[in-house]
């Protein structure tokens, strides 16, 4: 968001004046100067992500988030150079010599930081020029009534939708296959974007759907920015039951939210479109009338407000973000002969408002001389060029200072990471190269520790990477994920924003403190076996968010109560060497998915795995000579994967168990096992997820 950008550069601009005390008095005042004025546009930017469906206002609002941007990345160079001239402020004779050098240069850096500031605030004049000129401030301070609104207030019943909905395929599908899943919960799709994207037409395509035609009990109402909220309770209800309407007339809010609730719990599972929502408030009081009846039902919203999207959305993988996905279209270019392309454009392709790039496989290499001739302000850039020069790379990491999301990992043949990464200072999403063809670790720069946006740091699945100390240095990672790590990550205890940690060295994660992971929610740890050494959970009792677990060749596990305190432990692969089968009571009963490895143990586990009331998927491996699945246990397991330690092997199932059992695997010689004929008449589970292993 805007809001968030701004706000970001203005603290930032904060700290630098705080903490750059020898700079030039004209410096300090441009610098002071800019952050006051990005303060008062931020009042105006925050009233304007409500309009954003007007293009005049959207684009006024970019501008202030370039503006924001850019010093953004005159401050990090600067504090990026000041780090370079402290290393030299002590030593010997050498030393001082680079110091005097290093004076100079800074003194150079603060005449170009000084310029850039300037030219920064005479752009700030431009946009407060403009914020008046199109008289944006009188439509973001307007009431309703003054706009004298002429929108439709309400339509109960859906329009003809169209069959060819352009350029949303992917993304109908994708919605469509979550409406479509099998979770029994309740579950809210969000579509948002800015007016005229065809949000409205894509729900109208899934309400419409023959996959969908098993929602016998369904309701379509549009919401506009003139509303009701009790006509629009009146018109939802009467979508789902049409004999009430003079008994709903007679009801206030608080009885048709009520009334509305009990018609949904007594029916079946339902579908409801709740179109153009422009009030979060609105959504809020509407939204706890959809009960969860655990049958599948599902609510669309489709709305303009960010806000309302992330009201109940906060994971952009639960909705759809169609002006996104608008991006993608009409100015995601995706070249073959890239340098052909760019030559035709001529020297002043920066004036073309494009934001994406991706490089096919069809382009095989790039010269230096094509990068130059790029447009230089793309913000997300993945290539499946196979091959980059040192040179090339370095020239891209120079050029495209605003890249936000760059993807490196179809790049096999590279000699290395440059230090130049450190320069695209606005990198939330970085996924580095690796080859298939070699065992030589590729080392990450310290000048990774510039970056103070990333959030996903990614890796090639064929890459081994060496990690320097800086990394702790980057406190809004959310998710590192490495398969092929030499030596430690260097993640430090006060990186409390993670959320995925995939993998990661047992001797390093015994020395992080855990007290306040709470957002971590998928950690794979890995380790080296050395026979009957004991291995500890204690520190999982911290990480109360933790949803998936692996633990790869981690000795003997002295006591599994730690992970009783993960209420929302939904998978574990647990490769490793239980003491004594009992631990698996302290499993919590939110499990749905899990692995075990009873190497060493003979004793049968499923009396207590039975327990498991959500178990959906199980994979036992190495386990003993005999399994009984007792009367009326594992009733919700639907796959079952056994692989037996050795010898004759025998598995009994009593009277009522296993009743949803869909799929069954046996990883062993049939003739040396004695299964049930009903398991053996099931077809073969499917492959599990990769994060278990």
């Amino acid at each position: 968001m805007v809001d968030a950008a701004v706000s970001f550069t203005i603290e930032k601009l904060g700290e630098f004046v705080t903490q750059q005390i020898n700079i030039r008095t004209g410096v300090k005042d441009g610098i002071e100067w800019l952050r006051d004025e990005l303060g008062y546009l931020l009042i105006s930017v925050r009233a304007a992500e409500a309009h954003q469906q007007l293009d005049h206002i959207r684009r006024w609002t970019e501008s202030v988030k370039e503006v924001a941007n850019q010093a953004v990345i005159i401050l990090e160079r600067f504090s990026a150079q000041q780090e370079e001239h402290a290393s030299h402020e002590h030593g010997g004779v050498l030393d001082r010599m680079r110091n005097f050098i290093c004076i100079c240069k800074k003194e150079a850096n603060l005449f170009d930081i000084g310029k850039e500031i300037q030219s920064l605030n005479k752009t700030i004049l431009r946009i407060k020029n403009r914020r008046d000129e199109y008289r944006i401030t009188d439509i973001i301070t307007a009431t309703p009534a003054v706009q004298q609104r002429k929108r439709t207030v309400l339509r109960a019943a859906s329009f003809d939708y169209k069959d060819d909905v352009i350029g949303f395929e992917a993304d109908y599908q994708t919605l469509l296959a979550q409406l479509d899943n099998p979770d029994p919960s309740l579950g809210f799709i969000s579509i948002h974007g800015m007016g005229g994207l065809g949000k409205s037409t894509l729900a109208s395509k899934l309400y419409h759907s023959s996959e969908l035609s098993h929602f016998k009990s369904r309701a379509w109402v549009c919401v506009s920015e003139d509303y009701d909220i009790t006509n629009v309770l009146r018109k939802i209800i009467k979508c789902f039951n049409r004999d009430e309407q003079d008994l709903l007339n007679k009801m206030e809010e608080g009885e048709l939210l009520r009334h509305l609730r009990e018609i949904l719990l007594d029916g079946d599972h339902y579908l409801a479109v709740i179109d153009d929502i422009w009030d979060i408030e609105f959504w809020k009081r509407i939204k706890n009338a959809f009960p969860d009846k655990k049958n599948g039902s599902r609510v669309i919203i489709t709305t303009r407000n960010k806000l309302v999207a992330r009201e109940e959305f906060v994971e952009e993988q639960d909705g759809v973000h169609v002006e996104d996905v608008a991006d993608d279209y009409a100015r995601h270019a995706i070249y073959n002969g890239i340098g052909e392309y760019f030559k035709l454009l001529g020297p002043n392709s920066d004036s073309l408002n494009l934001r994406s790039l991706a490089l096919t496989t069809q382009t095989a290499s790039l010269e230096l001389e094509e990068i130059k001739l790029m447009y230089t302000r793309f913000q997300y850039l993945t290539t499946q060029t196979a091959s980059l020069e040192i040179e090339e790379i370095k020239l891209m990491y120079t050029r495209f200072q605003y890249l936000k999301v760059l993807d490196l990992t179809s790049v096999h043949d590279s000699k290395g990471i440059p230090e130049e990464i450190g320069d695209l200072v606005l990198l939330k999403f970085l996924s580095l190269m690796g080859s298939p063809y070699s065992r030589e670790a590729l080392v990450i720069p310290p000048s990774i520790g510039k970056l103070k946006r990333l959030q996903t740091l990614h890796a090639s699945d064929y890459g081994i990477y060496v990690f320097p100390k800086e990394i702790c240095e980057l406190k809004e990672l959310r998710h590192i994920i490495f398969y092929g790590n030499q030596g430690n990550l260097n993640i430090g205890s006060d990186q409390t924003k993670l959320q995925t940690i995939s993998e990661i060295k047992h001797k390093e994660w015994c020395h992080i403190d855990t007290n306040n992971w709470t957002n971590l929610h998928t950690l794979v740890i890995s380790g080296e076996y050395h026979g009957e050494e004991e291995s500890s959970l204690e520190s999982m009792e911290n990480l109360t968010s933790l949803r998936t677990l692996v633990l790869v060749h981690f000795g003997f596990i002295s006591t599994m109560q730690p992970l009783s305190s993960c209420k929302h432990l939904n998978k574990a692969a647990l490769w490793c060497r239980i003491k004594d089968v009992a631990e698996l009571s302290f499993l919590p009963d939110s499990i749905t998915d899990l692995t075990l490895n009873l190497s060493g143990s003979t004793e049968d586990p499923m009396p207590i795995l039975g327990s498991l009331s959500n178990l959906t998927s199980l994979w036992l491996h190495e386990c003993g000579d005999k399994l009984v699945f007792g009367a009326y246990t594992f009733p919700c397991l639907q796959f079952l994967k056994i692989q037996p330690a050795g010898g004759l092997f025998q598995l009994e199932v009593d009277d009522g168990a296993l009743p949803s059992l869909r799929a069954f695997t046996l990883y062993y010689h049939y003739e040396m096992a004695e299964i049930p004929p009903r398991l053996l008449s099931l077809p073969p589970a499917p492959e599990f997820s990769g994060h278990l292993w």
